[in-house]
């Protein structure tokens, strides 16, 4: 405005790079919270489906559309891994906890299923990725979760806990199947404000003195 109206002879502005705002932080569920989810309430096949893709997205860190697509040969017990679709059509093994594969085992055995998709909905049809999230939401609303959680929620869960027990970036980096590591930074921020909670909490130089 001002070269417009001669004020100025020049734009000193140009060159000048817009401020970076801060990435907007991912919300996650602490473990608390995610045993509370993971309790099975009953026996029936519904139920034991439902914990089973709980269990199954946090132990192994898996995109909703990642589990929906899912077969029950993807998953090698004996070995301990599941074999995973993932971005771009691009296979990646990733282990499966003792945990998620005792809950599949129940699963399996209450529903008879063999072959195919390895989550099925009441029709006995490949569950879709509404079902799932209207599942998880309405379930944590049920244990008293009084935030919004979504199934990315589980897996943002999942990375953090991981990258706070073994501080390796690059090996969250493959547990989650990113193709660059600036995907998976966003975890070490979370990890840096666990560690200020803690340190506020625990280190006696963080204290206020009167």
């Amino acid at each position: 405005y001002l070269v417009n109206q001669r004020y100025l002879s020049s734009n000193c502005a140009l060159g000048l790079q817009p401020p970076r705002l801060d990435q907007n932080l991912p919300k996650i569920l602490d473990y608390g919270q995610l045993t509370l989810m993971l309790n099975p309430r009953s026996k029936s096949p519904s139920e034991l489906r439902d914990v089973a893709i709980i269990e199954v997205m946090y132990s192994c860190g898996l995109r909703v559309s990642e589990l929906v697509g899912l077969d029950v040969n993807d998953m090698d017990a004996e070995q301990g891994f599941l074999s995973v679709m993932g971005k771009g059509g691009k296979m990646r093994h990733t282990p499966l906890g003792k945990s998620a594969q005792r809950a599949i085992a129940n699963y399996l055995q209450k529903t008879g299923v063999t072959q195919g998709a390895l989550f099925l909905n009441n029709r006995h049809v490949r569950i879709s990725v509404r079902a799932i999230q209207t599942m998880v939401k309405k379930r944590a609303l049920e244990v008293g979760i009084k935030i919004n959680v979504h199934p990315h929620m589980l897996r943002h869960a999942a990375a953090t806990h991981f990258l706070q027990s073994s501080h390796d970036l690059r090996s969250v980096q493959e547990f989650l199947g990113h193709e660059s590591i600036k995907s998976t930074q966003v975890y070490t921020h979370l990890d840096f404000l666990e560690l200020s909670k803690v340190y506020d909490q625990c280190h006696p130089r963080a204290k206020k003195t009167s």
